[in-house]
């Protein structure tokens, strides 16, 4: 699964622009599309959702032949893309010290 590509940008019931970007695996183990919300702005909304495409393909080239999929840490780092957070920083997870 991929992006889907849409010519026409609608605002979604809540305001904003929404994408559908790659695929994850959803709690009972079935594997879906992840919807990224990307603000009101028509033109940052575009912006955001070009980032994320090339996200995702850099996602789909390090799958090793392997059906691709956002895992825990990318899925971090698309979300805050989606939501225009500059410089994307992952949180430490509490078995990291500072030098792990």
């Amino acid at each position: 699964m991929g992006t889907r590509s849409r010519a026409n940008w609608k605002l979604d019931a809540q305001g904003q622009y929404s994408r559908q970007i790659g695929s994850k695996l959803s709690r009972n183990g079935k594997r879906g599309q992840h919807k990224f919300r990307l603000g009101s702005d028509l033109n940052e909304a575009q912006r955001r959702e070009r980032c994320l495409a090339d996200l995702w393909q850099q996602i789909a080239a390090m799958s090793d032949g392997q059906a691709p999929s956002w895992n825990e840490d990318t899925l971090e780092i698309g979300s805050q893309i989606a939501r225009g957070q500059q410089p994307v920083c992952l949180p430490r997870r509490q078995s990291e010290t500072d030098h792990a």
